[in-house]
């Protein structure tokens, strides 16, 4: 059995509960991520001043926002395709899939995906690096989150140079 044709099987046979489970995990991991990433900030910030702190909630306030982009798109095209492979029309749930995909795509690697969270990670390091060790306050604040941003942006352009199968469904019969 090709791996297509399994993954429609498991879409479409799996009970419901195990799979929204399964497909909701990455999602929650992703936003416990960038909640761990928030609160490195926060903390280290912090302890630089409350004006410090006040431009910090900001930048999160503009984080949600790029969230809210990708869960409006991940959850459009998740109910489309949903309806699509309900009617049996899989070259048309392929092509929503495709487009969901590349769109996802394209605004994760400006906004962060794998990236968020090796960005995340380096960035509670980098923090008390850059702002306590180097004695580099608000600016090591701001070089701490540029590099790990960098890092994040070079992961996702890595995998999308390498290219992957847009594929999501096997062709109708």
């Amino acid at each position: 059995m090709e791996h297509n044709d399994a993954q429609y099987i498991g879409m479409t046979q799996r009970p419901i509960g195990r799979l929204i489970t399964s497909l909701a995990v990455p999602t929650i991991i992703s936003m416990l991520v960038t909640s761990i990433y928030n609160m490195a900030d926060t903390f280290f910030v912090s302890r630089i001043g409350t004006s410090a702190s006040a431009a910090v909630r900001i930048v999160f306030s503009l984080m949600a926002i790029i969230q809210a982009a990708g869960f409006t798109i991940g959850m459009g095209s998740g109910s489309w395709i949903s309806r699509l492979l309900g009617m049996h029309k899989t070259d048309e749930a392929n092509k929503v899939a495709s487009s969901g995909f590349f769109m996802s795509t394209f605004l994760g690697i400006l906004l962060a995906m794998i990236g968020i969270a090796t960005g995340g990670i380096l960035n509670c390091g980098l923090d008390p690096l850059f702002i306590f060790t180097f004695r580099m306050g608000i600016a090591g604040a701001a070089v701490a989150t540029a590099l790990s941003q960098l890092v994040s942006f070079i992961i996702l352009l890595a995998v999308f140079l390498n290219g992957s199968d847009s594929r999501a469904f096997p062709p109708s019969r």
